[in-house]
């Protein structure tokens, strides 16, 4: 046989051994082989609650990823497609995202970064944390301080919608948030609060935010909490009438929450005092160094003859008789939670969202 009539031979054969193998399955062409398929991000940092979405470049259009994550614990899925993943970041930690073609995989690593937000889902604890908070960022206030800077605390309350949010980009010295999705922010100025404030009031995943607004009580200069008077009684008592919607009313126990500058003890009101709280200090005595919220409970008293009134102090304005729309708020919450069936708030200032979601919640709690 001639050298070219072999050659021939022995290439139809081998051509007839590879039709036969495809024909019979047994052949595989690796379809990503000369592809130049890739991640567009191989490697991610996100902050605990972000979303980010992962794509494969180079892809036909035939052909379709399988995607899987390596720790549920740090990432979650929130939506798969053929050639991409959005994902959202759970907590701290490292995770892969992996997406696999034909018989390739392609990897990219993710690290979330503790965003430094401290989530409470008792609100007592929430409270305390956040006066403690108050406590650590000490302002001067006054009316006129707040008239010329509504940024003056540093301090900004965000209520967010549905999903977290990571507020690691504004810089904040320390977020706090409650099981309500409610976050108090604190800034080291007032002008690191505002320039925030301008950047997260324009994201549409917040209900609203504002600044921790100066509250200051209705009156003060009322005299010493602890003075002694010869006379208890109002005259205002019989001409408003008072006397007679008392004579008409239940004779249960009715708690009434005092959330002001706190109430000291005083004859007038022995045996009329239960267990308060003080937002000020954070601690369980809440003593009025002022004597609005002393001047407050006696007028309560006096104007409920015949009644078992007891007197809630909640102690949420200091001894100048100011204090901010966030102690205010966690005051109404405290009463609410722990037995008032009526809040006082002798109070000046202006109009909070905060203070309005806490008003609604202790109309809800009855």
């Amino acid at each position: 046989m001639k050298r070219t009539e072999r050659f021939v031979n022995v290439f139809a054969l081998t051509l007839a051994l590879l039709l036969s193998n495809i024909v019979g399955g047994s052949y595989t062409a690796d379809a990503t082989a000369k592809q130049k398929i890739h991640l567009n991000k191989t490697k991610l940092t996100l902050s605990s609650g972000e979303k980010k979405t992962v794509k494969l470049i180079g892809l036909s259009g035939g052909q379709k990823a399988t995607w899987s994550i390596s720790d549920k614990k740090v990432l979650k899925k929130v939506k798969t497609a053929k050639a991409s993943i959005k994902v959202k970041a759970v907590n701290a930690g490292k995770a892969k995202i992996k997406a696999k073609v034909a018989k390739k995989t392609y990897t990219c690593v993710v690290t979330v970064e503790d965003d430094g937000v401290e989530t409470y889902s008792d609100h007592d604890a929430f409270a305390s944390a956040v006066s403690d908070l108050i406590i650590s960022h000490p302002v001067k206030s006054s009316a006129a301080i707040a008239a010329s800077d509504r940024f003056f605390t540093g301090r900004l309350i965000v209520q967010e919608k549905e999903e977290p949010i990571s507020y690691s980009e504004y810089k904040p010295t320390a977020v706090l948030k409650n099981d309500e999705n409610t976050c108090i922010l604190q800034f080291d100025t007032s002008d690191a609060a505002k320039e925030a404030f301008q950047q997260i009031a324009n994201r549409p995943d917040i209900e609203w935010v504002e600044p921790d607004q100066y509250i200051g009580a209705s009156e003060t200069g009322v005299g010493d909490a602890n003075a002694e008077y010869s006379q208890h009684l109002s005259w205002g008592v019989e001409r408003m009438g008072a006397d007679v919607y008392a004579s008409r009313t239940s004779k249960d126990t009715i708690v009434v929450a005092v959330v002001d500058t706190g109430v000291s003890s005083h004859n007038f009101l022995n045996g009329r005092i239960v267990s308060g709280y003080d937002y000020v200090q954070n601690d369980t005595d809440p003593s009025d160094l002022n004597s609005h919220g002393t001047h407050v409970a006696g007028t309560i008293v006096d104007c409920t003859p015949g009644l078992n009134v007891k007197i809630m102090p909640v102690r949420v304005l200091d001894a100048g008789g100011s204090g901010t729309s966030t102690t205010i708020g966690l005051g109404i919450r405290y009463a609410a939670d722990h037995g008032a069936k009526v809040i006082n708030l002798s109070l000046g200032g202006g109009h909070t969202n905060y203070e309005d979601s806490c008003i609604q919640y202790a109309l809800n709690k009855g």
